[in-house]
């Protein structure tokens, strides 16, 4: 007999709302999976398409079949963010409140342009507002003050580029790992162009899986501790029962890191934030939003090309930001209608969330004073943030 971390109340929560992503905005495919981030422990995944089990008419599509969120990677867009970021605070390359100027919201370096979403005309702004915003070129330019050897090393250490080794890992006994598990894809330092250091950190040009970035998250809500994802909590044969055993995986960053990074995080759902809609009433929720365009792969003669009609929308968090419970990514690939990781996912995130800590009776924090207004009174807010609150708290390209 094999059990599953996953709690059945909690599946079906976020089977219930990912069905509702999906009857909304039509995506290829939609992927929702949570985990404690305390111990790697895997809550709940749903997925979409899918299939019934008590119906054999269901399980003739390959497509269907599939765990996608396990075997296939994404261009990640700004949910990228979080780690990079992390990774330049924790080599002291910057600080939360440390000033880029992000050109009125274009930019040329290496002979390409980068952009900020569309309206944003962001000029001396700190980095906690780079990422409250979501800003390209604050993100790029805060990753070449890191440098490329820092940030390679820093992704690295997040787990980009392998597999997370996600199944059993008993106390005795080698472990039971999923062998078609996707890797993603962080190309070696040596094989980096001049763009590489102002794209990778946005989440373009890499590949990664809904797992890859549930366990960077985790880290980033474990005090910079990584602990090895695993979905088998125990194997019973008999009288021999084996348990999974929790293991730390790897320490990407110092407990400070982390709490800066989370104090950050916790403003993309407060007003001004582009994730507000993954906001939950009466607790802090720490997140990113992401809006990746998807490659459309040369053919025909034809170039390879980032497309402006096809995206991969995403919203990943924490909650309590505080004391975290769990660790809640919801990602849709090709949703039709809307395209803003803030607008597709940010509400799906909110509802699952809101039910899962009714569900393990975790109370909402007493009314106090906000993250954005304490961040104020720490003065890392620059003079700017009122002149650009009126941008969109909905677009994050890339």
């Amino acid at each position: 007999d094999v059990f599953l971390t996953t709690f059945a109340p909690i599946q079906q929560i976020m089977e219930e709302e990912l069905s509702l992503l999906v009857q909304a905005f039509e995506p290829l495919r939609a992927y929702a999976i949570m985990a404690d981030p305390q111990t790697g422990a895997i809550m709940g995944i749903a997925h979409y398409p899918s299939f019934n089990p008590n119906d054999r008419s269901t399980i003739t599509d390959p497509l269907a079949i599939q765990l996608h969120a396990l075997t296939l990677g994404f261009e990640p867009g700004s949910i990228m963010k979080g780690p990079s970021i992390a990774c330049a605070l924790n080599a002291g390359a910057c600080r939360l409140d440390s000033i880029y100027y992000c050109e009125r919201g274009y930019w040329v370096y290496g002979g390409r342009s980068l952009k900020d979403s569309s309206g944003s005309r962001y000029e001396d702004i700190s980095v906690t507002e780079i990422i409250r915003k979501s800003s390209n070129i604050g993100t790029a330019k805060i990753a070449l003050d890191l440098g490329e050897g820092g940030l390679y090393q820093g992704l690295s250490a997040f787990g980009f580029g392998r597999k997370t080794g996600l199944g059993f890992y008993p106390a005795e006994g080698a472990p039971i790992t999923f062998s078609k598990e996707a890797s993603g894809t962080l190309r070696p330092l040596e094989n980096w162009d001049k763009l590489s250091i102002t794209r990778f950190p946005i989440g373009q040009g890499v590949l990664t899986t809904p797992l890859q970035m549930l366990e960077a998250y985790n880290a980033l809500a474990n005090s910079g501790v990584m602990m090895q994802l695993y979905v088998v909590d125990r194997i019973v044969k008999g009288n021999n029962v084996m348990r999974h055993v929790p293991r730390v995986k790897s320490r990407p960053i110092m407990p400070e890191t982390a709490r800066e990074i989370t104090r950050a995080l916790t403003l993309v759902t407060e007003a001004g934030g582009t994730g507000t809609k993954a906001a939950v009433e009466g607790f802090a929720v720490a997140g990113k939003t992401g809006t990746a365009q998807k490659w459309i792969p040369a053919s025909e003669g034809v170039k390879g090309y980032y497309s402006h009609n096809e995206y991969v929308a995403s919203f990943i968090g924490f909650v309590p930001a505080e004391a975290p419970a769990f660790t809640l990514i919801v990602v849709a690939d090709t949703p039709k209608n809307r395209t803003y990781g803030g607008t597709v996912c940010g509400p799906t995130f909110s509802r699952i969330a809101e039910r899962t800590l009714s569900l393990l009776q975790i109370s909402p924090r007493p009314p106090s004073v906000t993250t954005a207004q304490q961040l104020r009174g720490q003065g890392a807010n620059d003079a700017t943030a009122k002149t650009q609150a009126q941008a969109s708290a909905e677009q994050d390209l890339f």
